[in-house]
């Protein structure tokens, strides 16, 4: 009964277009470091983070 009343609600709602990927092209050099540092200090941050939680 449950999939039946799901699948009657989509015959309802509005055909969207299939959303559009950007592909991400940097810059510069600068851009892609840049990206790249932040990872890096993301990691590092949740590394410490971790070491953080568990010496607790």
């Amino acid at each position: 009964m449950f999939m039946n009343s799901v699948i009657d609600l989509t015959a309802y709602l509005p055909e969207q277009p299939a959303p559009r990927r950007r592909k991400r092209k940097f810059g510069s050099i600068a851009a892609a470091v840049e990206t790249v540092v932040t990872l890096l200090m993301g990691i590092g941050f949740l590394l410490a983070l971790t070491a953080f939680l568990l010496a607790l």
